[in-house]
């Protein structure tokens, strides 16, 4: 979908009950928005998958994913684009989602590239997946999740900004890790590390990185979680 006025729009008569599927029982898919082109998804689409080693990159400005309730990364080996200014935009995103939903991607990346949703879940029920955030990039919604092994969040560079208007949680399993470096910023109404279980999960503040929280939990009901602060700033209520 390229160029501005190139738009793709689906309702519930027009696909799948307005939903846009990039996988069903297949692979190896790939959608490309870029140069101003558009596609919508809703106003009645509810789940809009991507599954087994498919690929969407939105690039450019007022390039634009608008997707209705819910976005599903899932099963294994997808990855999600935004650079050069382009946009997705819905009420949640799930990088990860099943239990066998692993080695799945997110990058936002360069300014003017934006990620809006409601709720934000990475590997809330998969391994092995990764959101990063850099080059000036926003990622911004009311709260985000990481966590069930060995998820990881990176936000690095000047201006590069993950934003939650409510909570932001670290690791409900173990080995989940947020990185925040070379200028990066995350801002939180309330952060956790391992609120309700989990062990070694980590956050890492470095290189001029800022992490700023109202409070800030270490290891609530957790074990061996920790919070590194090496040539970063942290800055809480608490």
């Amino acid at each position: 979908v390229c160029g501005a006025g190139s738009v793709w729009s689906n309702t519930i008569d027009l696909f799948m009950g307005g939903d846009l599927f990039m996988s069903g029982s297949g692979g190896g898919n790939s959608l490309v928005i870029s140069n101003g082109g558009q596609v919508f998804c809703g106003p009645q689409s509810s789940y809009n998958h991507m599954g087994y080693s498919s690929k969407v990159v939105i690039a450019g400005a007022n390039s634009l994913w608008k997707y209705n309730n819910n976005l599903f990364i899932d099963a294994t080996n997808n990855s999600l684009v935004i650079k050069d200014g382009g946009a997705a935009v819905g009420e949640a995103c799930w990088l990860g989602y099943g239990g066998s939903a692993s080695s799945n991607s997110l990058l936002v990346t360069g300014s003017g590239s934006v990620l809006s949703n409601d709720a934000l879940f990475v590997g809330l029920f998969g391994p092995g997946n990764s959101l990063v955030i850099s080059n000036g990039a926003l990622v911004a919604g009311g709260s985000s999740e990481v966590g069930n092994n060995d998820n990881t969040v990176l936000v690095t560079g000047t201006g590069s900004i993950w934003s939650n208007r409510y909570f932001l949680e670290i690791g409900d399993s173990t080995r989940d890790s947020l990185v925040i470096n070379n200028g990066g910023q995350v801002f939180n109404s309330d952060c956790y590390i391992a609120r309700y279980s989990g062990s070694n999960n980590s956050i890492r503040v470095e290189s001029a990185g800022i992490l700023q929280n109202n409070p800030l939990h270490v290891g609530e009901n957790g074990s061996s979680n920790s919070l590194v602060v090496a040539g970063g700033t942290v800055l809480a209520t608490n």
